[in-house]
């Protein structure tokens, strides 16, 4: 019995210095995974580590969280993320090492003003921290003021370190740069006029066949040539809600209309009184663009250019529903202001704007076209001039390893 009860001891032993071994194994393996070069740019090299805790601050930026990052069923898509991300910080670091030796670095100065900088923050969250736990302590006695003061700047300042400043200095290092290569870019006017010359001709073209043309519409192209009876429109849209919406497409979509039409109708009743309601208002003269912002529910109506210069409406157009292409086209002068026009998406109330000429002259859109002009070529050089240097460093990019 003692023989057998040594023996189950021993091996007792080395089942637990098996497992042992076992978790230091998977620790090694975990270190070494994450110290693997998945980058090289010049003699700077990048590691898993720190390109994964960029993965995911970029990932986070952009709403993907845990739950899509390791379901297998995106592990295509996020390999592509990966690759991406991959190419950007290789790029940043090759423009870094470029600002670097040509004398785009900050002064010692600026960089002490980041530093001053930081610390003036970190002072003033500080002295919020300390005024909110202070107020809570006021109506709980019990909360240790110094101790929750700790422990809120132990988790929401931590971030706020010298890897921070390191940071923000990198970021204006790689702005000099862009703003250098942006200096060496400049768009006359004479190349303004060539190429709103050659759009057009194209878009003149496009009208002989408005299935294109409305497709150029669709993608948000400017547009400098318009089809005749073209009205320029914003709306205010008291919308129905966007489940009954797509309950009424749905019905449309397969051949339905009775039912479909039951729900709008029920819908535009309950919406009825509001839409009235800032009807009246735009008869009074109130300003339209602020009744927009205060009950138009139309998210179009809140992004440029359609902010500012409207939508675009003809007839016949298929872009938009017809009773909002009708309504808009029977408004004859600019500031006419429309009745309720009730569609699928609830009621519309639209005002006219302005009347385009059929060609929109040079001198209206010269200071916009050479701006986006301007910029797109700025784009374009840091792109070349990031992708040349990459050619320069002999960069190489491990994406097996991500």
């Amino acid at each position: 019995m003692k023989k057998l009860k040594m023996i189950a001891s021993v091996l007792l032993i080395a089942v637990m210095l098996a497992s042992l071994a076992a978790c230091s194994m998977v620790s090694v393996d975990a270190e070494k995974d994450a110290n693997q070069v998945v980058a090289v740019v010049g003699d700077t090299q990048i590691l898993k580590k720190d390109f994964t805790s960029k993965f995911t601050d970029y990932m986070n930026a952009y709403g993907y969280g845990e739950d899509f990052l390791t379901d297998p069923a995106n592990a295509e898509d996020v390999q592509g993320f990966k690759e991406n991300v991959l190419d950007l910080i290789v790029q940043d670091e090759a423009a870094y090492q470029y600002a670097i030796a040509n004398g785009l670095d900050l002064t010692d100065e600026e960089k002490q003003e980041q530093r001053d900088n930081l610390n003036a923050t970190l002072e003033t969250y500080k002295e919020n921290i300390r005024s909110q736990v202070e107020a809570e302590a006021e109506s709980d006695p019990t909360i240790d003021v110094e101790a929750e003061v700790a422990k809120r700047e132990e988790e929401q300042l931590s971030y706020y370190d010298e890897q921070y400043v390191q940071d923000t200095i990198r970021y204006y290092v790689l702005q000099n740069f862009t703003d250098s290569i942006k200096a060496t870019v400049n768009v006359t006017e004479d190349e303004a006029r060539e190429y709103y010359g050659l759009q057009v001709d194209n878009q003149k073209l496009m009208l002989d066949n408005m299935v294109t043309y409305e497709m150029a519409v669709a993608m948000g192209n400017t547009l400098y040539v318009f089809p005749e009876g073209t009205k320029a429109v914003k709306q205010i849209l008291i919308a129905i809600p966007e489940d009954k919406q797509t309950a009424i497409a749905t019905y449309r979509e397969g051949g339905n209309d009775e039912e479909a039409d039951k729900i709008l109708n029920e819908e535009l009743a309950k919406i009825k009184s509001k839409a009235d309601e800032v009807l009246a208002k735009v008869k009074a003269g109130d300003d339209f663009d602020a009744l927009i912002d205060e009950y138009g529910e139309d998210p179009g109506m809140t992004q440029e250019p359609a902010m500012t210069k409207g939508y675009y409406v003809y007839p016949d157009d298929t872009n938009y529903v017809k009773s909002f292409v009708d309504g808009s086209i029977a408004l004859q002068k600019v500031g006419d202001n429309s009745d309720l026009v009730a569609s699928d998406y609830g009621y519309h109330i639209i005002k006219l704007i302005n009347i385009p000429d059929e060609v929109t002259p040079f001198d209206e859109v010269k200071d916009d076209l050479m701006a986006t002009m301007q910029t797109e070529r700025e784009n374009s050089a840091i792109l070349t001039k990031k992708q040349d240097l990459l050619e320069e460093m002999n960069t190489k990019e491990y994406y097996d390893r991500l």
